[in-house]
């Protein structure tokens, strides 16, 4: 019986690094600390949508198990910007749900 719950542990573990969704980033430079200099050739590893780690220079994708590489070696990477200009009731006529957006 501890044999197979044994088993089942590993098997769960397994599973659950297989499915694990990683992506590679390759930026030119990186800002990491607002105020600071940029760092350059970085790599940024994202596992299930959170970065996990930032490592120095350009990380070969084949150390992650089937990673998807985003080539950015020759842009400016800022991890967390977000756009949140939005216009919730910008539409106008018929189909303009301003009545339900204000209950």
């Amino acid at each position: 019986m501890k044999t197979l719950r044994y088993a089942l542990a590993c098997s769960w573990i397994l599973c659950g690094a297989a499915i694990a969704d990683t992506t590679i980033i390759h930026a030119g430079e990186l800002l990491t600390v607002p105020g600071e200099q940029p760092l350059r050739e970085q790599t940024i590893v994202v596992t299930d949508g959170r970065i996990t780690a930032v490592v120095a220079g350009y990380a070969d994708p084949a150390a992650y198990d089937q990673a998807a590489v985003v080539d950015l070696k020759n842009q400016f990477v800022m991890p967390g910007l977000m756009d949140m200009h939005v216009h919730l009731q910008g539409e106008l006529g018929p189909s303009n749900d301003r009545d339900a957006l204000k209950m």
